[in-house]
């Protein structure tokens, strides 16, 4: 199974992720704020900063977080 090894928030909240099989990837989260209403807390910019992953997940915190399947489907990937 494919897991994350860097995450790096970047500007416009796109995420740029490095996965162990050498993939790289953006991730346009401000896409999945529009979506999914309850993560408006990711709006505020210092907090989206503070990004934090473990093996197969993206977290913030309890209630905000993304799973490698939801995050690989709806990245971009980079060449």
């Amino acid at each position: 199974m494919t897991k994350f090894i860097k995450i790096t928030p970047l500007d416009n909240y796109i995420l740029y992720i490095l996965t162990d099989d050498s993939g790289a990837y953006d991730f346009n989260v401000l896409a999945e704020l529009e979506r999914i209403p309850s993560y408006k807390r990711l709006y505020d910019k210092e907090y989206f900063k503070q990004v934090k992953f473990k093996s197969e997940r993206i977290y913030w915190d309890y209630d905000h977080d993304f799973h490698i399947d939801q995050v690989l489907a709806r990245a971009r990937k980079l060449a």
